[in-house]
């Protein structure tokens, strides 16, 4: 007959298991939502010298198009 000690660390290793496999799902279906939602976005217009030299980059939102100065 196992220990009580026996039993809570199987139950404990199993919910971490359990838990690391759910988080390995999640981070996977983010990882995806975020690169669609990456490569969905338009190409900024201003040459990538302006862009790394004055931090300006061009994000959209549902209705209009804003530069953030970073």
């Amino acid at each position: 007959m196992a220990g009580a000690g026996d039993v809570a660390f199987k139950v404990l290793t199993g919910g971490l298991g359990v838990a690391t496999i759910y988080l390995t799902g999640v981070c996977a279906v983010n990882l995806f939502r975020g690169f669609s939602w990456h490569t969905s976005q338009p190409v900024c217009l201003l040459p990538s010298f302006l862009t790394s030299t004055i931090g300006f980059h061009r994000f959209r939102t549902p209705t209009l198009f804003f530069f953030e100065v970073l």
